[in-house]
C-alpha cells in the first residue's frame, strides 16, 4: 500500500465513519454528514499532499498543482443539478487525468472513495451531497494554494466543467446524470 493509500486509509477510518443517531435510534443523515464534512477537506488534502510530493521537479510539481486545482473545477462542475454517484465523479475525473501514472489513478480512487463513504448515507440528498463535492473541492484548492494562483473563475450554471489544462485547452465538459 502507497503512501497515498495508507493515509487516507488512516484518516477515514477514524473520521469517517462517524454518525449521530435520533432518540429513536435511527442514523440522522444530516448530522451524520455534517459530523463529518470537517474531516472531508483534510484528507484530500492529504491525498493530494501526496501527489504533489511524486513531482520529480518543481516544474512538475507545479504542474500537477495546476492538475489537482482542474480536479476542484471538475468536481464545483458536478455540484449543479442531481447529484453524481461515486462512479460518475471517478469517470468525470478519470476523464482528465492520466491514466498511465499509478498515482493519479490511486488519487482519483481516494476521491471516489471519501465522496462515497458519504453518498452511500445520504439517501439522495442532493443539498448534503453538494456540500461533501465543495469540502473536496476546496480540499484540492487549499492543497495547491501555494503552487496556483486562484483568479475568479465563473461557476458552472449547469451540469457542465469548464477548464484548461496541461492535456487540454479550453474544454467543456457536459455530463448528465438521468
Amino acid at each position: 500500500m502507497n503512501k497515498l493509500q495508507l493515509g487516507t486509509v488512516a484518516l477515514l477510518s477514524v473520521f469517517l465513519g462517524a454518525c449521530a443517531t435520533t432518540q429513536t435510534g435511527k442514523v440522522d443523515v444530516e448530522t451524520s454528514v455534517s459530523n463529518v464534512l470537517p474531516y472531508v477537506k483534510p484528507a484530500v488534502i492529504l491525498a493530494c499532499t501526496v501527489v504533489l510530493d511524486q513531482a520529480v521537479s518543481p516544474e512538475d510539481r507545479i504542474e500537477k498543482a495546476k492538475m489537482i486545482n482542474h480536479v476542484a473545477t471538475i468536481v464545483e462542475g458536478l455540484t449543479v443539478g442531481t447529484a453524481p454517484t461515486p462512479d460518475q465523479l471517478k469517470k468525470a475525473l478519470t476523464d482528465y487525468l492520466p491514466e498511465e501514472k499509478t498515482h493519479w489513478v490511486n488519487y482519483v480512487n481516494v476521491i471516489k472513495d471519501i465522496y462515497a463513504q458519504q453518498f452511500s448515507r445520504i439517501d439522495g440528498n442532493t443539498a448534503l451531497a453538494i456540500k461533501i463535492l465543495n469540502a473536496i473541492a476546496s480540499g484540492c484548492k487549499d492543497a495547491t494554494s501555494n503552487y496556483v494562483t486562484n483568479g475568479p473563475r465563473p461557476r458552472p450554471t449547469n451540469s457542465v466543467a469548464y477548464f484548461n489544462g496541461p492535456r487540454v485547452t479550453n474544454c467543456l465538459i457536459a455530463y448528465n446524470f438521468k
